[in-house]
């Protein structure tokens, strides 16, 4: 047998593609999960070889953020159908967060060509791509909030100066959203500040896994974060928060044996002729505060 026909040499092969790819076989039960795989959803391939259909352990939507499992599942569509298919979904990273990927499903058919499998590959975001050589700076400068893995309230606000000066020599486009975290009293008395750190990581990576890789997102107060949205208006700022909101109420944080659930107001405005980051801020602020929790009080983080 020569080394290609070796089948440890092709799982160094799948291993080593950027590419997430795993293979089921006509029951649905994983045969194959490459360390692409385990770097993108966080699972490890002992999680998932030999379980049943990966949706049970990374649940995927499709675009409009609708859950797909089931016989509705990409690769229950393909050993089904037998036909190749490609949608844009996201998938449910393990820490709980969701990141929006390109999935592709294609059924794997024997001598006879009867189906016998599946295989589904999915690649990185850009965003992601683009931001882990740039993230691993920012920590090493002290940049990055060590809770929620987004930008700190002072590097944050630095863009958003910066944003504004650029508005005022080319006005284009620009807006802000604030997102605030309701209910870590109720989290904090009942199971402890780790799990509000929790709640507040699964939330900033959903907003920046949401957004593009020109926007910035970052902690703003305790229990509340801030996007800046390069080149958007108004309407592109309400979808902007509707994908948010939609990936956050479909991500979750298990802690010890519970699902916490994930509570947000937001609140979005466009910059104007004249604002300062004062008056944008409090216009987004009045937003906010229209849907907020009764009680839930944006606390400001300690300097």
């Amino acid at each position: 047998m020569s080394q290609v026909d070796d089948p440890e040499f092709l799982r160094k092969v799948l291993d080593s593609l950027l590419t997430g790819v795993y293979v089921v076989d006509r029951n649905g039960k994983v045969l194959l999960w490459n360390s692409a795989a385990e770097r993108m959803t966080g699972y490890l391939r002992q999680d998932v070889v030999g379980h049943l259909s990966p949706v049970d352990v990374v649940v995927t939507a499709d675009a409009n953020y609708v859950e797909l499992l089931g016989e509705a599942a990409p690769v229950a569509i393909a050993l089904r159908d037998g036909k190749p298919n490609t949608r844009q979904v996201s998938l449910l990273h393990k820490d709980g967060h969701r990141a929006p990927t390109r999935l592709h499903t294609m059924p794997l058919r024997d001598g006879e060509h009867a189906i016998i499998a599946a295989v589904e590959s999915f690649s990185d975001y850009a965003a992601a791509q683009e931001a882990d050589p740039r993230r691993s700076k920012l920590a090493r400068y002290g940049c990055l909030d060590p809770v929620s893995g987004v930008l700190t309230h002072s590097m944050v606000q630095a863009h958003l100066r910066e944003a504004l000066a650029t508005f005022a020599e080319q006005p284009v486009p620009l807006s802000v959203l604030r997102v605030g975290v309701n209910g870590l009293d109720k989290i904090r008395a009942r199971d402890g500040q780790a799990a509000i750190d929790a709640v507040l990581r699964v939330v900033g990576q959903t907003i920046e896994c949401s957004l593009r890789p020109t926007d910035f997102v970052g902690r703003w107060l305790e229990n509340e974060f801030l996007a800046i949205l390069t080149e958007c208006n108004d309407e592109e700022a309400k979808t902007v928060t509707r994908r948010v909101r939609r990936l956050a109420l479909q991500s979750r944080v298990e802690w010890w044996g519970d699902s916490l659930v994930l509570e947000l107001s937001m609140g979005s405005t466009s910059v104007r002729p004249g604002d300062t980051a004062k008056t944008l801020l409090e216009r987004a602020e009045i937003n906010l505060r229209a849907n907020l929790v009764p009680g839930d009080i944006p606390v400001e983080l300690s300097q």
